[in-house]
């Protein structure tokens, strides 16, 4: 069973180093509720329950790269939707190409326990947009 932890991003905070926050409880309606007390409509992210070949852990939103180094991805979290997959319908952690031509044709793909080994993260899509352009 993977552990559940979230993070967020704190867009208000003007350090990008401390932009990156742990929310103390996430309500129904997806807001976060700081150690404070205070609420914020912040973007969150749901821990995968993976790590990438340097043990670090992958989130929702983490953008990384193949063992090639020459494919950027976005990691998801939810339904996998690809009628051409056998594994369309399933719930899980998947990604998305977002690399101009990418190998074999596939804009998709889930990423299991032991494929996030052989990647690696660069940024996530708050902190480093410039990755997804």
């Amino acid at each position: 069973m993977r552990e559940i932890k979230f993070r967020a991003w704190n867009k208000k905070d003007s350090n990008p180093k401390e932009r990156m926050i742990i929310p103390a409880t996430i309500t129904n309606n997806g807001k976060a509720i700081m150690p404070d007390g205070d609420e914020w409509d912040i973007p969150i992210m749901q821990f995968t329950g993976l790590k990438d070949k340097n043990g670090k852990e992958i989130y929702e939103g983490d953008v990384f790269k193949n063992k090639t180094g020459n494919v950027i991805c976005k990691t998801n979290i939810g339904h996998y939707e690809d009628t051409t997959s056998s594994q369309n319908g399933i719930m899980g952690v998947w990604f998305n190409v977002l690399s101009e031509n990418p190998p074999y044709g596939f804009t998709k793909a889930v990423l299991t326990k032991d494929s996030a080994k052989e990647i690696e993260v660069i940024g996530n899509i708050y902190k480093n947009p410039e990755l997804i352009k």
